[in-house]
């Protein structure tokens, strides 16, 4: 009797070990910390880049909506769970035929929105919510 409670003892000892060494999310306390998602313009002005998409149809290098998006920002740049930007397509650059002058930069073109729901160092997953014109990499994540 006394070697099974020492078994069961060990038993628990050590699967509390296990999990509170891989415990994900927790507080100081020790108790699970819940996320929260509550929808917000960043406070400080973000200027990045969609680097990768996923979801699918993304093997045309485009997507549509309610797909999940990587932008070159993180938390090291301010980004938070939460967070509501906008998603611009860089303004095209002409040049008038026989103008002797530079080529214009036109502004760039909001297409739509997306909401952070992941944040790293220095990368944040998003999800596109609403937009008019599809999803590329490298078009511009900023303020909405």
């Amino acid at each position: 009797m006394i070697t099974c409670r020492r078994s069961l003892l060990w038993l628990v000892l050590s699967t509390t070990l296990v999990f509170s060494s891989i415990a994900v999310g927790q507080s100081a306390a020790g108790k699970p910390e819940v996320p929260t998602y509550a929808p917000h313009a960043p406070n400080s002005p973000v200027q990045g880049r969609i680097i990768s998409l996923y979801g699918g149809g993304t093997k045309l290098g485009e997507a549509g909506g309610n797909t999940v998006i990587s932008i070159n920002r993180g938390r090291a740049q301010g980004m938070e769970n939460g967070h509501v930007v906008a998603l611009y397509r860089p303004g095209a650059t002409v040049a008038e035929p026989g103008a002797r002058s530079a080529p214009l930069t036109l502004p760039n073109d909001r297409y739509g929105l997306a909401f952070v729901f992941r944040v790293f160092d220095s990368v944040s997953y998003a999800l596109v919510m609403s937009i008019n014109k599809p999803v590329n990499t490298l078009d511009l994540v900023q303020n909405p």
